[in-house]
């Protein structure tokens, strides 16, 4: 998705499901209503962090997009961001419903597995963001992504100014 394409977040939603089957609460990390390119139409991106592998994980994707769908009946934009360090194979972004003969769901998402990721391709951006999240990134030379972090970071830190208690 590309960033021209929105025009802005209208707010930041809180939602929390309980599993029907377990009793469990479960709290969606990130939802906000998007309207696109200054247009009255609105659509929902729910961002998740994971910060561990687990096996069902696309399965619970899966349910808090059809929770949020039949709730809200807006488009869903759904993304992950996988920040756990090991391991370092592709994440399954699909989850699957099928029959030999019959393909019954195909549900997918976007991902973004830091640990993929090289945090070299980051230096450039102007980013907080993309500084922090470096730490989690494909790491070779520890020592010096780690200069090369906080130096970003001190960078930003410089330009914030803080108001003084009169």
């Amino acid at each position: 998705m590309k960033s021209q394409v929105l025009n802005q977040a209208t707010h930041n939603m809180r939602e929390v499901f309980t599993d029907v089957t377990s009793g469990e609460k479960k709290e969606i990390d990130l939802l906000a209503q998007v309207r696109y390119q200054q247009q009255e139409t609105y659509f929902l991106i729910h961002v998740e962090n994971q910060s561990y592998t687990k096996s069902e994980f696309a399965k619970r994707m899966f349910k808090y997009f059809a929770r949020l769908h039949e709730k809200y009946d807006l488009p869903i934009y759904p993304v992950v961001i996988f920040s756990f360090d090991e391991p370092k194979r592709a994440e399954p972004q699909n989850y699957r419903v099928t029959f030999p003969d019959f393909k019954v769901l195909e549900f997918q998402f976007a991902a973004i597995q830091l640990n993929r990721l090289s945090w070299r391709d980051f230096l450039a951006q102007h980013n907080p963001v993309a500084a922090a999240l470096m730490a989690k990134m494909n790491i070779a030379e520890s020592v010096e992504m780690l200069k090369c972090s906080l130096h970003l970071l001190l960078h930003y830190l410089k330009s914030w100014t803080v108001p003084l208690p009169a």
